[in-house]
C-alpha cells in the first residue's frame, strides 16, 4: 500500500510539475495572449450573466425540467437553475466524451504506461485529470452567475454555481466510469468469444465505440436529479431532506460506479488499452470505385462557389459524411426532441428567443463543422506544410459550415412554423432567426482566419461565443438579434462569392 501512495504523490506531482513547467516557458507573446483570451471570456461571461440576470430572477409559470421534487409552485430564480442544468449539460458533453481521450489517447497517459506504474496510481492519475477538467468546466458556467451577487440574489447565485459543480463532477466521474465499464466489456468479450476473435465492431466491441454516447445520456439524468434536488433548496418552503437525499444517490452512485471500474481498470487496462487503438486505427475494405467515386456528384451548393473554392468544398463536404454519419442521424434525434420539446411543454418554458436560437447553438457549440473540418482526418497535419494558399480552404470550411447549418435548421424552421403558426410575426421571427442564425456564425470564421492561420480551436470558440452573444441579444430583442444575424449572413456569402487564391501565394 505505501508503494501504491507512493506512486500516486509521485505521478500526481510529476503532473503539476509539467503544468507549471509549461506556464512557465511559454513565450511571452503567447503567454500574453493566453491572459488576453482568459480576460476575454471572464469578461464575456460576466457581461453575459449581467445581461441575463432580470430574466434569470424573475418568477417563471412553468419549467421545462419541473421546479422541485414536490412539485411546489416555481419560486424567483427557478430559471437560473434552469440555465445551469442547460450549461451543465451542454459542457457535460465536453467533458463526458472527454473521458476517452484521458483514460486512452492522450500523450501523458501514453507516456508512463511502459514504466512500472501500478495501475491503482494510474487509475488515481487519470481520476484527477477528469475531476480537474469537470471543475474546470464548472467554474466557467459559475461566472455566468456571479453578478446575481449584486442584483441581490447571492442565494440564487450559489445554489446555480453549486448545481453545476456538483453536476458536472458527478457526471463526469460517472462517465469516466462507464467507458471503463465498455472497455471492460468488450476484453472479456474478445477473450471468450473464439468464434469472432477478431471482430472488433461486434459485441462488445459497440459497447466501447458507442459508450461515450451512454456516459453522455447517464451525465444528463444525474445533472437532472442534482437540478431537482437544488430546486428543494430554493423553494421557500422546499424540503432540506429532499435534497440530501439526492445527494446521497448522487454520490453512492458515483463511489460505487468508481469503485467497480478501479477494480477493473487494474485487472484489465493494458488490454483496454491495446484494443481501444485497435478500434480507433483499424482499417476495412470497402467496395467502392474509387475511380468513379461520388467527388465527381457535387453538392448543390458547389456551383455557387468560386472556382478556387470548389475542390476543397467538394472533398470537405463528401469526407465530412463519410467521417461523422453518426452526427448526422444527431439530426434527426435532433429534429425529434424539438418536436417533443415545442409539443409537449408550455411557451413560458421555451420562450421565443429559446426556441429561435437552438439551431445556431447546436451548429457552433455541438456540430462544430470548422472544428472538424480543420483537424485530422479531414485536414492532415502534411497539408499545413504545403506551399498552398489556405484562403480557398478557409471558404470551403465555412461553405460547408452554411450547408450543415442549413441542413440543421431549415426543417427545425418547418417545425417550428407548423407549432408556433397562430404566433404571428413572433414565429416568423423565430423561424427566420432558426435559419440565418447559423450563417451568420460563418462571419465569424472568415474573419478570425482572415490572416491565413488557420486554427479549429479558435474557430470553436469564437463562434461558440458568438453563438452565445447573438442569443444574449435575442434575449432582449428578437428584432435587434436577426438584423445582426442577417448582416453577418450577407458578409458570409459575401465574403465567400470573392475568395480568390491570394496574389502573395506560394503556390509552385
Amino acid at each position: 500500500m505505501s508503494a501504491l501512495v507512493h506512486q500516486m504523490k509521485l505521478l500526481l506531482g510529476i503532473r503539476l510539475r509539467a503544468l507549471r513547467n509549461r506556464v512557465i516557458r511559454l513565450p511571452a507573446k503567447r503567454r500574453r495572449r493566453l491572459a488576453l483570451y482568459f480576460v476575454g471570456f471572464v469578461g464575456l461571461m460576466l457581461g453575459l450573466g449581467q445581461a441575463s440576470a432580470p430574466t434569470l430572477l424573475s418568477t417563471p409559470t412553468t419549467a421545462a425540467t419541473g421546479g422541485t421534487l414536490s412539485g411546489r409552485p416555481l419560486p424567483a430564480g427557478t430559471l437560473a437553475l434552469e440555465a445551469a442544468f442547460w450549461l451543465s449539460v451542454l459542457a457535460s458533453s465536453v467533458t463526458t466524451f472527454r473521458a476517452m481521450e484521458l483514460l486512452f489517447r492522450r500523450g501523458d497517459v501514453r507516456a508512463v504506461e511502459p514504466f512500472p506504474v501500478r495501475l491503482g496510481a494510474l487509475f488515481v492519475d487519470r481520476l484527477a485529470a477528469t475531476a480537474f477538467e469537470a471543475l474546470v468546466a464548472a467554474l466557467g458556467v459559475s461566472l455566468f452567475f456571479v453578478p446575481l451577487v449584486w442584483h441581490g440574489a447571492p442565494r440564487v447565485a450559489l445554489l446555480a454555481s453549486g448545481l453545476s459543480v456538483v453536476g458536472l463532477l458527478g457526471s463526469a466521474l460517472v462517465g469516466f466510469a462507464i467507458q471503463i465499464y465498455a472497455g471492460d466489456i468488450h476484453v472479456r468479450s474478445m477473450t471468450s468469444d473464439s468464434r469472432t476473435p477478431g471482430d472488433i465492431y461486434g459485441g462488445g466491441g459497440q459497447v466501447l465505440m458507442f459508450s461515450p454516447g451512454v456516459a453522455f445520456a447517464v451525465a444528463a439524468m444525474l445533472i437532472l436529479l442534482a437540478r431537482l434536488g437544488f430546486g428543494e433548496l430554493l423553494a421557500v418552503d422546499g424540503s432540506p431532506r429532499a435534497f440530501w437525499a439526492t445527494m446521497a444517490i448522487l454520490g453512492i452512485s458515483t463511489l460505487a460506479g468508481l469503485g467497480g471500474a478501479m477494480r477493473r481498470f487494474v485487472a484489465r487496462f493494458p488490454a483496454m488499452a491495446a484494443r481501444f487503438r485497435e478500434v480507433d486505427l483499424v482499417g476495412f475494405h470497402v467496395d467502392i470505385n474509387y475511380q468513379t467515386s461520388q467527388y465527381d456528384d457535387a453538392s448543390r451548393l458547389t456551383r455557387w462557389l468560386p472556382g478556387a473554392v470548389r475542390p476543397v468544398f467538394r472533398a470537405l463536404h463528401l469526407q465530412f459524411g463519410r467521417r461523422f454519419v453518426l452526427l448526422r442521424y444527431g439530426y434527426v434525434l435532433f429534429w425529434l426532441v424539438a418536436a417533443v420539446g415545442l409539443t409537449q411543454f408550455g411557451r413560458q418554458a421555451f420562450p421565443p428567443w429559446t426556441v429561435a436560437l437552438v439551431p445556431t447553438l447546436a451548429t457552433a457549440l455541438v456540430i462544430n463543422p470548422w472544428f472538424r473540418a480543420l483537424r485530422p482526418p479531414l485536414n492532415p497535419r502534411f497539408a499545413e506544410t504545403l506551399p498552398l494558399d489556405v484562403s480557398p480552404r478557409a471558404a470551403a470550411a465555412t461553405a460547408l459550415s452554411l450547408r450543415e447549418g442549413l441542413f440543421l435548421g431549415v426543417p427545425y424552421a418547418a417545425l417550428v412554423a407548423a407549432v408556433d403558426y397562430d404566433l404571428g410575426w413572433i414565429a416568423a421571427l423565430e423561424v427566420s432567426l432558426a435559419v440565418i442564425g447559423p450563417l451568420a456564425l460563418g462571419a465569424v470564421s472568415m474573419f478570425v482566419s482572415r490572416d491565413g492561420r488557420l486554427s479549429g480551436e479558435v474557430l470553436l470558440a469564437a463562434t461558440g461565443l458568438a453563438a452565445v452573444a447573438l442569443t444574449v441579444v435575442a434575449v432582449e430583442s428578437l428584432v435587434v438579434a436577426l438584423v445582426i444575424a442577417a448582416l453577418g449572413a450577407a458578409a458570409t456569402v459575401v465574403r465567400l462569392a470573392r475568395t480568390r487564391p491570394s496574389s502573395t501565394s506560394s503556390n509552385p
